[in-house]
């Protein structure tokens, strides 16, 4: 799993847990306020801190390559096993954003509070964090890919 991937993964983690919390002890136009600050300083900090080329290399000098998008996606949807799992992702983050946009409507009925609802998200994040790491293996180079730059040693 990618940090980016998991970077956002946690990031919604948070707020779901950390939104029914804030509700409880300020106003909704408050929090989101909370939430507009922190992602503000969040672009700021990007652009700030972020370099398009990075000070070190990626590998060994002379190997760069540049990577064409469109002929990269051409050949990505070449490969049926790409488009299977493409199909399998659709249906799997469908169903996630169906149930996790339910969250609440669901549980309530059952007793559960709207803190408990965004602490079942929270914990539903959390399992598919863990099961997506559990579930894919690791590669013979380290690498989670089976790209050329990973073969090459590039993480």
């Amino acid at each position: 799993m990618g940090l980016v991937t998991f970077s956002n993964l946690v990031g919604t983690g948070i707020g779901f847990a950390l939104t029914p919390v804030l509700i409880e002890r300020l106003p909704i136009p408050t929090v989101q306020l909370v939430y507009g600050g922190l992602a503000a300083l969040s672009a700021v900090l990007f652009v700030a801190l972020a370099r398009e080329a990075p000070a070190g290399r990626a590998g060994p000098a002379g190997t760069e390559e540049r990577a064409l998008a469109v002929e990269g996606l051409r050949h990505a949807f070449s490969v049926p096993s790409f488009r299977s799992y493409l199909a399998i992702n659709l249906v799997g983050m469908g169903i996630f954003n169906g149930v996790t946009t339910w969250l609440e409507p669901i549980v309530r009925p059952r007793g559960f509070s709207p803190g408990d609802a965004g602490r079942l998200g929270a914990a539903l994040l959390a399992g598919g964090v863990v099961g997506g790491r559990w579930s894919s293996p690791p590669s013979p180079t380290g690498c989670a890919c089976a790209s050329r730059s990973c073969r090459r040693g590039w993480r």
